[in-house]
């Protein structure tokens, strides 16, 4: 899977984005791409950067055993965004879980690589008999609330202060996407 497309950034520059499926030799980026979002302190519940070489090969390889999507987006033969969707570990599960996350300088490009991202991964899960995604996110991040929206997720719950990161609590919100 690979199709490319124009964007136009935040800065104004044009730019050929590329989703695709994700290679072993995207690890380097795909953590860096993490870790920048883990800095930002308030998208994600992770405070600590990974840096264990184990864990992100063993994260890599997990992945392509249990045949989950990790499909990214390429500028100039680097990830500046990424979207996983994992099953659930469960036997008699039929829902994967989504994550995404786009490299902050390449974030509000008009067209949204997060939707292309996403699109595609979404697709992929229908290929693999996925019946629904679900995800959570920040109920502080409303661009990435909106566009969960747009692309058919509905809010189904909310966990109160859920997380603390610096001090400052978090709401989670939950969404579901179902394939009717």
């Amino acid at each position: 899977m690979s199709a490319t497309f124009q964007t136009v950034l935040k800065d104004g520059r044009n730019v050929s984005i590329t989703i695709r499926n994700a290679l072993r030799e995207d690890l380097d980026d795909l953590w860096a791409n993490f870790n920048q979002v883990v800095q930002e302190r308030c998208y994600i519940p992770v405070i600590t950067q990974i840096t264990s070489e184990y864990e992100r090969t063993s994260w890599f390889y997990n992945h392509e055993e249990e045949k989950n999507i990790i499909i990214v987006a390429d500028f100039e033969g680097k990830v500046v965004g990424q979207c996983v969707i994992e099953h659930s570990t469960w036997e008699a599960c039929y829902v994967g879980e989504l994550g995404i996350l786009i490299k902050k300088e390449f974030r509000h490009a008009k067209p949204s690589i997060g939707r292309k991202l996403m699109t595609s991964s979404i697709e992929e899960a229908r290929k693999k008999n996925f019946e629904k995604i679900c995800l959570a996110v920040f109920s502080t991040n409303k661009n990435a609330i909106k566009l969960y929206e747009d692309m058919g997720f509905i809010k189904v719950g909310m966990r109160k202060k859920q997380y603390r990161i610096n001090g400052q609590y978090y709401d989670e919100v939950l969404m579901d996407y179902f394939f009717d």
